[in-house]
């Protein structure tokens, strides 16, 4: 039990930022197995700490964001059915990018991106010479995430390199030449 314990006490430290109905709905969604039962013990003790006094709810509840999406490429699914036939074990391949605790650190982009590193800091300056005119700020997870659905995302300085990341496409005349997310974290400099 006690891992158990370290468990939801780590799941509460996180849990304390979302709002009560949040955490109610974590509850109820628990019962359709959506949620480990030490979340929904964590969210639990978090509403019986708020209803003591013993915690206040946030003055801004933490924003839910979009469970990432699967990504299923035809040919791939039909391989894996063949698969299946030849080895009796259906195998479907498909990507889901990680669940991620900071959105604010660099995280793996995964496959079929393609990337170019460039030689510089400066990720205005990166954003403008790939043509990317309307460039919003994004942490690591929304940059990613617009990549996958075909925007570009331009990041911070890693060192004092600039990575620029897009979903691959093999027919793409101009790559680079759409509206992008193009820097996490709130650092473009």
């Amino acid at each position: 039990m006690t891992g158990d314990r370290q468990l939801i006490d780590a799941i509460k430290t996180q849990f304390a930022r979302k709002s009560s109905a949040q955490l109610e709905s974590i509850i109820q969604a628990s019962n359709d197995n959506r949620w480990a039962a030490e979340a929904a013990a964590a969210a639990g003790e978090v509403l019986e700490d708020r209803v003591s006094g013993r915690a206040t709810e946030p003055a801004e509840a933490e924003e839910e964001l979009a469970p990432p999406p699967f990504h299923y490429e035809p040919g791939e699914i039909a391989l894996g059915v063949l698969g299946g036939l030849l080895t009796g074990h259906l195998i479907i391949p498909y990507h889901k990018m990680a669940e991620v605790e900071s959105p604010d650190l660099p995280i793996p982009f995964g496959p079929r991106m393609a990337w170019l590193t460039l030689d510089t800091t400066d990720t205005e300056a990166a954003a403008a010479a790939l043509g990317l005119d309307e460039a919003e700020k994004a942490t690591w997870a929304e940059g990613i995430a617009a990549a996958y659905r075909g925007s570009a995302f331009v990041t911070p300085p890693l060192g004092d390199w600039t990575l620029a990341l897009r979903r691959f496409r093999a027919n793409a005349s101009a790559p680079w030449t759409t509206t992008a997310s193009p820097n996490a974290a709130g650092t473009m400099s």
